[in-house]
């Protein structure tokens, strides 16, 4: 969006609109100038034929008719263009933005705070803020939000927004939106930290990051260890050792995510192992899936060894059955007797019935 208005020309428009004033100050929650600020650029944005919404015209009809005091909840689209647009060089300048940013803090939900500076970056409320990006992006780090955390760290990691590298500012601040619960920290930590000091093989650390990413959702994170643990190529990289057994939780993971990649790495991950013979089905049902969702390289596994390997179950459920000895040996039958006698040694009794021989049991 390309604005047609300069500083000076909003700030005339902000002190000339005609917006009616309420008397009673206190009644009024929103300062008069982000009000004005917010009703100068919908005239603005209007006149240049910008869009403008229709909530947004409504709410400008609705403040010029009744005042100020309908100013509350001001909309903050209008007032993000109108932040894009001041440049303030003094002090009453100055204490309108800070005016508008504090109102947003009010009306505004934490989670849109990091998305918004972006766009404060990319220009989509005019033109592009570093300043108001840096701005509301350290202020979402100070307040808690792990995201906005990662966020700034990443700004001491590359450099921007006016920020100088610091690689240890950078990872101090990558451990404190860890512990708040961010996994894109916890996968860098895991990962790209590991890259850039590489000579430290702390791998334990670095696999303890990463299944901790996991755990908490960064499916980034999921797929590194379900191929790590193939220990094919990744164990001089990461010191992450084969574990079959791990592999296929993660890998499964990604699978059911519908990772087709993963499907396939599931798949090789069931052939692996001293169990493999168990999970037939499960093998060709991963494979017959990512088939399914398009996966070319799926296909033409199947086709090559998919035959090989029904045979190969087959023989091997053949060779199981010979080699299978019946759960009960097979034992003779002979006649034993007991004799029941009294106490001067006489028989009274003989009982007769028929019993297994298990000392010759073939």
């Amino acid at each position: 969006m390309k604005l047609v208005r300069s500083t000076l020309v909003l700030m005339a428009a902000l002190t000339g609109l005609a917006l009616p004033t309420n008397s009673v100050a206190d009644e009024v929650s929103v300062p008069e100038m982000v009000c004005r600020l917010a009703a100068a650029i919908i005239v603005q944005e209007y006149e240049a034929g910008n869009t403008v919404k229709d909530d947004e015209l409504e709410w400008y009809e609705n403040v010029v008719q009744n005042g100020v005091e309908e100013c509350d909840p001001v909309p903050n689209r209008a007032l993000l263009i109108g932040l894009s647009t001041l440049r303030p060089t003094n002090e009453a300048e100055r204490a309108i933005v800070s005016d508008a940013n504090e109102y947003l803090k009010k009306i505004l939900p934490y989670d849109v705070y990091v998305p918004m500076a972006f766009a404060l970056v990319k220009g989509e409320f005019g033109t592009p803020r570093n300043d108001l990006a840096l701005y509301w992006i350290k202020y979402a780090h100070e307040i808690g939000i792990p995201d906005a955390t990662y966020e700034y760290g990443g700004l001491y990691r590359d450099g921007g927004l006016g920020i100088a590298k610091d690689p240890v500012r950078a990872r101090e601040l990558f451990l404190q939106a860890a512990d708040r619960g961010s996994n894109k920290s916890m996968y860098w930590l895991g990962v790209e930290f590991f890259q850039q000091d590489g000579k430290s093989r702390k791998w334990k650390e670095h696999e303890r990051w990463l299944q901790k990413a996991a755990e908490h959702g960064s499916m980034d994170a999921v797929v590194t260890l379900a191929e790590a643990y193939t220990g094919d190529q990744m164990t001089d990289v990461f010191g992450i050792k084969r574990n079959i057994g791990l592999g296929r939780r993660y890998s499964r993971i990604a699978a059911e995510a519908g990772n087709t990649e993963m499907m396939v790495l599931h798949a090789s991950y069931l052939l692996r192992g001293k169990d493999n013979s168990k999970h037939e089905d499960a093998f060709f049902y991963w494979m017959n899936r990512a088939v399914d969702a398009g996966n070319t390289k799926a296909a033409e596994l199947l086709e090559q060894v998919g035959p090989r390997l029904r045979q190969s179950y087959q023989e091997t459920r053949e060779n199981r059955a010979k080699l299978r000895r019946p759960i009960f040996k097979q034992c003779p039958e002979v006649n034993r007797c007991v004799v029941y006698k009294n106490q001067y040694g006489g028989t009274t009794s003989k009982s007769c019935a028929p019993q297994r021989d298990y000392w010759n049991c073939g």
